[in-house]
């Protein structure tokens, strides 16, 4: 879904496989990231301050756990098609800037549930961008490629770092 934005922007992807059906709390650490952004420099050039994450269903709910608990370098991230519990957002100094996507027709994240998210991570101190996609599902493969170039334009757009 990201390739045509890597292609034309020089973006490096990084795309892990989770270690069984799906990612697990204990699977992403701080070193684990690092040392993959390691393997990645040993062969391209990248920029460290300008790390972003995406995720999509689970890893969207994951991704917004990372981002807000401050594991990884991440410059900001953007979601698609999922969310996590609006309790577990802690407050946080120099929290990244996230961007949420749901369909408006997702069967299996509400919108409701979505703007409360995105409510609590507001109040966790993030920058936070609800964006609801009319006649859209789950279905992120149905619309990948265009939401990718989407959160890319937002990502390069984002104002430097504090």
């Amino acid at each position: 879904m990201w390739q045509r934005v890597g292609r034309t922007r020089s973006v490096v992807l990084i795309a892990p496989d989770a270690p069984g059906k799906t990612w697990a709390a204990q699977d992403i650490t701080a070193p684990r990231i690092a040392a993959m952004l390691d393997t990645v420099a040993a062969t391209r050039a990248i920029d460290r301050a300008q790390v972003y994450l995406f995720g999509h269903s689970a890893g969207a709910s994951y991704a917004a756990l990372l981002v807000n608990r401050g594991i990884g370098p991440w410059r900001a991230a953007a979601l698609h098609g999922g969310y996590g519990p609006p309790d577990q957002y802690l407050p946080t100094p120099k929290a990244p800037p996230l961007r949420l996507y749901l369909g408006e027709s997702d069967h299996i994240f509400s919108v409701e549930g979505a703007q409360a998210a995105a409510a609590a991570l507001a109040a966790a101190g993030h920058d936070t961008e609800l964006h609801l996609i009319p006649d859209h599902t789950h279905w992120f493969y149905e619309i990948g490629p265009n939401l990718a170039a989407d959160a890319w334009g937002w990502f390069d757009n984002l104002d430097d770092p504090f």
